[in-house]
């Protein structure tokens, strides 16, 4: 484990899945009033120290996108911010039928959160337990059987908080 501070995230990357094992934010209200963008180019983290994953590993015809933990729209309070979601220490091989429905509508959650309780905590990352589906690329990045995303958010009685685990399979995912 490796653990590395960008300005709107936190991960702990792993050298041998090539993943990063969790990846932990802070997301307010105010920071999703942001509308400031960069590149959009996903690249090798320089903090990373050792073995890493690069752009290249990601080239594949097996829908396998590349998924932001922490999404870019929640990056749009500072460029260096929303370029940093680019990176690969932040980013992991996700079924895109997934990637663009439950888990897309747990990042849509995390916000409607923030937005009602003026800000929300969330860690999410992959699990890997069978190694059902292989791994990707030159330099063999695993792929998750599995994902999990986890919300806090502050409540008159203290904290609040909800949790999901999602199969990375073109299931669908509600």
């Amino acid at each position: 484990e490796q653990v590395i501070r960008h300005i709107g995230y936190t991960t702990s990357y792993n050298n041998e899945t090539l993943n990063p094992n969790w990846v932990a934010y802070e997301l307010t209200d105010v920071e999703l009033q942001g509308k400031l963008k960069g590149k959009e180019t996903f690249c090798w983290d320089p903090e990373v120290l050792g073995r890493k994953s690069r752009r290249e590993d990601y080239r594949n015809e097996d829908s396998w996108d590349k998924g932001h933990m922490a999404p870019k729209a929640d990056m749009k309070w500072s460029v260096q911010a929303y370029e940093e979601s680019f990176y690969l220490s932040n980013i992991c091989p996700q079924n895109h039928e997934l990637n663009s429905g439950a888990w897309l509508k747990t990042e849509n959650l995390a916000r409607r959160y923030a937005l009602k309780c003026g800000k929300a905590y969330i860690i999410c990352g992959p699990i890997f337990t069978k190694q059902e589906y292989g791994r990707l690329g030159q330099n063999n990045v695993w792929i998750p059987d599995a994902f999990f995303k986890a919300i806090l958010v502050p409540a008159s009685n203290g904290y609040e908080s909800i949790a999901f685990i999602m199969p990375n399979s073109p299931q669908k995912n509600q």
